[in-house]
């Protein structure tokens, strides 16, 4: 949408565009280029019908207008006073149904406006209308896929009655770090949804093993010790996921290059995969297994303090840390 608003912008040598989407009988703003900060300020959703973006989406027309005489626009005083002197409006329609307006503000009369100039906006329009339908099915088909995913590893997790819930919490207690570490938005998004399909890969895993109620052998150890190479081959379809694999697959090393499944160390250990490890050994540790009892969380606390630098990253055990006192000490003992 940014894009959208700059370009237009752009092309149409434009003072001022702003983008509208139209949602559940609202014109919602969500972005704008140009606009004086006390037009933000004001600016406000508006229903179908109302003002003059509103009037070009009930309408289904494009609606061009002299700021300095026509008073519908929902600011027409602030225009005014920002010498703003013609305004174009167009519904953005896709497969016969309106999604959005798209507006362009100028300093010049009128008609500047003209024909081609409407002509070139209707072009204009019906692109980013497919684009922006585009972009909405592309995140939905995103979403479905990762709530699939999601889906089926909470079906791992109720596998075994000691891990249910397992992913969530470990979701849960990994973006609280990221958080505290500045992680964007997006990044933020990619570390939940590595936390939830860290253990996808241990469908492959067989029950005699995963459910065991004792220690495992050595050989049984080394099947389970598959499971992130299984998970990045489950996930490696979804192409979107790709930043997320990475995590997925290198959230049993450690930082002293003694994990698996590729023995690396230190730098070469993404941040993602390095919060995802201390929080699964955190989470592990707290509950309780059918060959051991769960650890007190001043004992799990301990555990990550003694293998602070060697199996985890001293900083991320740090700002755990910090974060569990902050959510009130995590599992009680």
């Amino acid at each position: 949408m940014r894009t959208i608003v700059r370009k237009t912008q752009e092309i149409t040598r434009a003072d001022v565009c702003s983008l509208r989407l139209l949602e559940r009988g609202w014109l919602v703003p969500r972005s704008s280029v140009g606009h004086s900060n006390e037009y933000l300020r004001r600016q406000k959703k508006l229903r179908v019908g109302e003002s003059l973006a509103g009037l070009a989406v009930q309408e289904k027309r494009m609606i061009t207008v002299d700021l300095t005489q026509d008073k519908l626009h929902t600011s027409f005083e602030l225009m005014r006073e920002e010498g703003m002197r013609s305004f174009l409006c167009t519904p953005l329609i896709v497969k016969g149904k309106v999604v959005g307006a798209l507006s362009i503000y100028t300093k010049r009369k009128v008609d500047y406006l003209n024909q081609d100039a409407k002509d070139f906006m209707s072009f204009l329009a019906e692109q980013c209308a497919i684009a922006l339908d585009k972009a909405r099915l592309y995140g939905e088909a995103k979403e479905a896929y990762i709530s699939s995913i999601a889906a089926l590893s909470s079906a791992i997790d109720a596998r075994d009655e000691y891990t249910a819930g397992h992913s969530r919490e470990v979701a849960e207690y990994a973006c609280a770090c990221g958080k505290k570490l500045g992680f964007s938005t997006e990044r933020l998004k990619g570390l939940e949804y590595a936390a939830l399909l860290h253990d996808i890969g241990k469908i492959g895993i067989p029950d005699y093993i995963l459910l065991k109620p004792s220690s495992l052998a050595d050989s049984e150890w080394q099947i389970v010790k598959t499971h992130p190479r299984r998970g990045e081959e489950i996930l490696k379809p979804l192409h979107f996921l790709k930043d997320v694999i990475t995590f997925v697959r290198q959230h049993q090393e450690r930082y002293n290059g003694t994990g698996y499944p590729d023995g690396l160390k230190d730098k070469k250990i993404s941040l993602e995969a390095k919060i995802l490890s201390v929080v699964d050994a955190y989470q592990a540790m707290t509950s309780r297994r059918p060959y051991r009892g769960a650890y007190s969380h001043q004992e799990a606390v301990k555990e990550l303090k003694d293998n602070s630098g060697t199996q985890f990253d001293p900083v991320v055990v740090d700002v755990f840390l910090r974060t569990l006192k902050r959510k009130g000490q995590g599992k009680k003992s």
